[in-house]
């Protein structure tokens, strides 16, 4: 590889190093002083003066952000990268840090995926190192130890973690409130204390205070003193939005129903194989279903309930051994008789 050479004097010439590290890896070189395409003769040998060492260097990252919950691959540019090293990524924010083995693609190119960041969604500086093990006997024993250098960048090089969340544990509740909603993420601030849960309809907002749990996991409580409706569910850090992830797509709609709670829909989330209770009219009525009960279910007990003379017919009707799609006829037959 050959570079311009300007003569200043006649014992004098100056020469400018060419992009050796785009295709070679760092080294030491040997120097040639060429005229016309022919080395002029030098007393190299002689001075030992003629050899040129070119360093790996870094100046550009892509991409310059990433979602804190680790994954991404994140290439370096650089000059000089050298097949026969090891490069290892640090991502650095303060105290806290995360390391990444690179992957040398060329001389001017490597890949580090990012591990997973365990804190606070922040900037972050990253440092490249090339690292370097040796093994050598020692008292009849191969021992391996390493030795790392850093790898030097052209100027400052920002790279951002980012926070998102994923989950919530549930997607509907009761207007009255009483419900912890678990929100699941990545890169939540455990010292923040600005994050809201916000619940926007069409004709009405309202924000709940959230508590930062873990890095991870954030709890809200939900109440919505409106009328019942399906409401969109937003986490926001101060006036920040902290995106909704659906697989690798953000900035994704969560949703959150909020109901008015009554029997009905006691009944409608009661679960299969479970004795479900009630008081009505002060008289103890109990189910045991392997079925789910519905709106149907409830208006046959009331029918039966109203038709009953005396309420002691109903409690026996109400008694029945299986099946509340029975209910229906034999609390009739019960009456006929």
């Amino acid at each position: 590889m050959t570079g311009s050479a300007t003569v200043l004097s006649s014992v004098l010439v100056q020469c400018i190093t060419p992009y050796w590290g785009s295709t070679n890896p760092s080294g030491i070189v040997q120097v040639d002083l060429a005229s016309m395409d022919r080395i002029l003769p030098n007393d190299c040998e002689i001075s030992e003066s003629c050899e040129f060492t070119f360093f790996s260097s870094w100046m550009q990252v892509q991409p310059k952000s990433a979602d804190a919950k680790g994954g991404d691959n994140i290439t370096i540019m650089g000059f000089g990268f050298e097949a026969s090293a090891s490069y290892r990524c640090r991502f650095e924010a303060g105290e806290n840090g995360v390391n990444a083995t690179g992957i040398l693609i060329s001389s001017s190119e490597l890949v580090c995926t990012l591990p997973s960041w365990r804190f606070a969604a922040s900037s972050a500086d990253i440092l490249l190192y090339q690292v370097h093990t040796h093994t050598m006997l020692v008292n009849s024993v191969n021992t391996t130890t390493e030795a790392s250098f850093l790898i030097p960048s052209e100027g400052t090089v920002g790279f951002i973690l980012l926070s998102g969340w994923t989950s919530h544990n549930q997607s509907t509740g009761a207007s009255k409130g009483g419900d912890i909603i678990l929100i699941g993420g990545f890169g939540f601030d455990v010292t923040s204390t600005d994050y809201t849960c916000n619940f926007d309809a069409k004709h009405a907002r309202f924000s709940s205070p959230a508590t930062v749990l873990s890095d991870v996991h954030i709890a809200c409580p939900s109440r919505w003193p409106y009328a019942a409706e399906t409401t969109v569910l937003r986490l926001d850090k101060g006036t920040v939005r902290v995106p909704y992830h659906i697989g690798r797509d953000r900035n994704e709609t969560a949703f959150f129903e909020y109901f008015k709670a009554g029997i009905a829909q006691v009944l409608l989330r009661y679960r299969p194989a479970v004795a479900l209770s009630f008081r009505l009219m002060d008289t103890d009525l109990r189910l045991e279903e392997t079925i789910r009960v519905d709106f149907l279910a409830v208006l046959t007990l009331l029918i039966c309930w109203s038709r009953a003379r005396p309420l002691r017919r109903l409690f026996s009707c109400a008694r029945l051994p299986t099946g509340v799609h029975r209910l229906w006829g034999r609390c009739f037959a019960c009456h006929a008789t």
